[in-house]
């Protein structure tokens, strides 16, 4: 589904289970994998099987990072790897993996600390400086960074075995263009969506018409 869009090689990487969170979250790449400046920092249990695969298609071993925080299904202990990096700003939870809250501050981000645990989860990036979300400290957090902000009511997003799922983890923003795991004819807040990204000058790329589905985010990275 996303190769058509990329004039260069792609690869997919399919995302290994992380056996000690809950079920449907377990393939869910945002639990357990990190994107930072300087590379991925990823949950131990899922690292040598990650690690294998990154480096068979030509990521560089530098650019791979194991993270220390082992995860479990009680929060908040599940959400060390569930951070966001937007503009130069890095919001996180206090129980966030060390190695990458390490790695933005070498990197001279500005660290704020949030009391939402699913940052990414609850966010999703549609330009350099701009997100949605659906929870309001996390909406005031942005706001207060001078990041442009949509903040929409929970609801009509898919997740097994959940009442809902969450924006952040319906699709993933590069180059200009944020890919979609559905469509946003299905969302209630349809139109409102639709301008706020357009007027980030963001293309919209829908995978399939279907109501949108939260599949633990779609990161896309240069090997």
């Amino acid at each position: 589904m996303l190769a058509p869009h990329f004039q260069e090689q792609v690869f997919f990487i399919e995302m290994p289970e992380i056996q000690t969170v809950l079920y449907p979250l377990r393939r869910h790449a945002d639990m357990g994998i990190h994107m930072t400046p300087k590379g991925l920092v990823i949950e131990p249990s899922i690292f040598d099987a990650m690690n294998h695969k990154l480096l068979s298609i030509g990521v560089c071993a530098s650019q791979i990072y194991k993270g220390e925080a082992e995860l479990s299904p009680q929060y908040p202990k599940d959400i060390a790897y569930n951070c966001l990096a937007i503009g130069n700003y890095f919001f996180y939870h206090a129980q966030a993996d060390p190695k990458i809250i390490a790695l933005y501050k070498a990197s001279g981000f500005s660290m704020i600390s949030v009391k939402q645990g699913y940052v990414k989860c609850s966010t999703l990036g549609v330009g350099q400086n701009a997100v949605i979300t659906e929870d309001l400290n996390l909406y005031r957090a942005f706001t207060a960074a001078n990041i442009e902000t949509l903040l929409i009511p929970k609801g009509d997003i898919l997740l097994e075995g959940f009442e809902y799922g969450f924006i952040g983890g319906t699709g993933g923003f590069y180059n200009k263009s944020l890919f979609l795991n559905g469509s946003l004819k299905h969302h209630s807040n349809q139109l409102e969506i639709l301008n706020f990204i357009k007027e980030q000058g963001t293309d919209i790329i829908e995978l399939h018409e279907e109501q949108l589905n939260d599949c633990g985010s779609i990161f896309i990275f240069d090997s």
